[in-house]
């Protein structure tokens, strides 16, 4: 496993971006695997944050969004981000079965309780919405608003076998420049706005740093975890699982040219939740980067509506009356 000071790539960071402004938390998964998280400090007052990336993806997937919205010109407010097993900075499981989003759930949970963190707002890319639907499924209470990005009830099969076909199977690059080719020639068709420095900053999210050069960032024995699913029978549709979001506001993401979340199964989460806000990221596919203005901008606002004070089960509980509860957002924001 990478060490957290190793995986900095500043060559690689947007010009001006802080070094560092966040704490590395290590955490024991519910078997005893050593695991990795980051918190940005923020008001604790303010209803903390807590995000989920995408199935080969890491915490660091969501770091332009936590730098955003744990500054003070965009409210403050705590963020966490988590590296599931066998991704980023935590350990591979020995065990790769236990690479399922009922595991991580349970590890989620242990997240939650070391940190006294009470119905945090969850955001929850790809993978991490299965996760957060499973958690809202089992364990309904836990949870505060959530934020799913291009993930839902039901995944188009032929999103689903693009992905499984470069999972674990591609070449690790042996450059910076090289591990940004290889990700716009991957991608570039569905994120069709952004630059070579777009795609060198994507670069160091999606890979480890070891001796300055590329490293992998998820233990390729995921794939075969994935094989277990019969895509071509179609991926699992999980309706009754979303609906157990319906006690909590959800503002729902979905990229214009996504292939995984079809704009009718988006529009059908629309029409069944009631309690359930839209917003579509254009020129983007699976998943939103979650990073340009107009999108962060979007979640200041949900966020916004969403406020109460924060929840840390170390502290007395405040009475209050959110008004984002129990409301039906009826307006289409695209």
């Amino acid at each position: 496993m990478a060490d957290a000071n190793e995986i900095m790539a500043p060559e690689i960071l947007p010009q001006g971006e802080p070094r560092r402004n966040w704490r590395d938390i290590y955490f024991t998964g519910y078997d005893g695997i050593r695991l990795y998280a980051r918190h940005y400090p923020g008001d604790k007052s303010k209803r903390p944050i807590v995000c989920l990336s995408n199935i080969t993806q890491n915490g660091r997937s969501y770091e332009p969004l936590a730098n955003a919205i744990s500054s003070h010109k965009f409210g403050n407010r705590p963020v966490y981000t988590i590296d599931y097993r066998g991704r980023g900075l935590s350990e591979n499981d020995p065990n790769w079965k236990n690479y399922t989003p009922l595991i991580e759930m349970a590890d989620l949970m242990n997240f939650l309780s070391l940190e006294r963190i009470h119905q945090p707002t969850f955001i929850g890319s790809g993978w991490g919405g299965v996760i957060l639907m499973t958690l809202a499924t089992m364990h309904s209470s836990m949870l505060g608003p959530v934020i799913l990005n291009d993930t839902g009830p039901k995944f188009e099969t032929n999103g689903i076998i693009r992905v499984h076909a470069f999972i674990g199977r591609l070449p690790l690059p042996t450059s910076w420049l090289k591990a940004a080719e290889q990700l716009k020639d991957l991608y570039g068709n569905s994120f069709t706005d952004l630059t070579n420095e777009d795609w060198r900053r994507i670069a160091y999210q999606n890979f480890n740093q070891k001796d300055g050069k590329p490293a992998p960032a998820y233990d390729p024995e995921l794939q075969k975890a994935l094989m277990m699913l019969d895509v071509t029978k179609g991926p699992p549709i999980m309706w009754e699982q979303f609906l157990a979001l319906s006690h909590v506001p959800v503002l729902a993401i979905r990229g214009e040219n996504s292939d995984v979340l079809s704009k009718a199964t988006f529009e059908e989460m629309f029409n069944r939740h009631p309690n359930l806000q839209m917003f579509t990221v254009a020129n983007e596919g699976h998943c939103p980067l979650l990073d340009d203005d107009l999108t962060i901008e979007r979640i200041r606002l949900f966020l916004e509506k969403c406020d109460q004070p924060a929840h840390y089960e170390d502290e007395e509980e405040a009475s209050y009356e959110n008004p984002a509860y129990g409301q039906h957002h009826s307006s289409l924001i695209s």
